[in-house]
Order: C-alpha cells, then sequence, then structure tokens
C-alpha cells in the first residue's frame, strides 16, 4: 500500500490539554482529553476508514508527548471522501477540502 497521498494525525492534533503552540489543531472546545492513536484507530474504524498505525513516531514540535503519547495515524481522507464517508462530517467541503 503506498502512503504517500495519507494524512498525518498525531494525537497533540486532537488533545484539548494542548495549546496551538504544542500542536492542537482543533478548538479545545471539539478536542478531547489525552487522546491515544488506539482512540483514533477505532474512531476511524468505525467509520471504515482505510488507515495506518504508526506507534513508533513522535510529534516534533512537543517532546513530552514523543515519550508520553507517542504514534501517528496515517489516514486516507481521499479514498474516505470518494467513498462519502466525510460528506458533512469535519468541516468538509463538497470539493473535497476541510475548514480547519
Amino acid at each position: 500500500m503506498n502512503y504517500k497521498n495519507f494524512s498525518a494525525i498525531y494525537p497533540n492534533y486532537l488533545d484539548s490539554n494542548k495549546t496551538i503552540k504544542l500542536g492542537r489543531r482543533i478548538a479545545a472546545k471539539d478536542a478531547v482529553s489525552e487522546p491515544t492513536i488506539q482512540d483514533i484507530h477505532e474512531a476511524l474504524a468505525s467509520l471504515s476508514i482505510r488507515h495506518v498505525i504508526q506507534p513508533h513516531k513522535g510529534y516534533s514540535r512537543d517532546a513530552v508527548s514523543r515519550w508520553d503519547n507517542p504514534g501517528r495515524v496515517l489516514v486516507d481522507l481521499d479514498g474516505a471522501a470518494e467513498r462519502g464517508v466525510l460528506d458533512g462530517a469535519l468541516g468538509m467541503r463538497p470539493d473535497g477540502t476541510f475548514d480547519l
């Protein structure tokens, strides 16, 4: 499988305890406390979205999370968009881009 076009999601992107400077990419009110790659995997699996877990990768902006909450998930957002899985979800526009 070619992962070149997959998008990376680090737990920091979704962590309500992190600041934007430390990598949070969504509003704090929409984030969850200390998500793990397993939590992200379960959410993606329930939506039948292709993804790959990389447990030994670390988020470069936050040295602490590389040790305390390591890993990232590569997600096939293009494939999910083509199948219509993400229609109306995550602020997705009709052209397949996202409002983040």
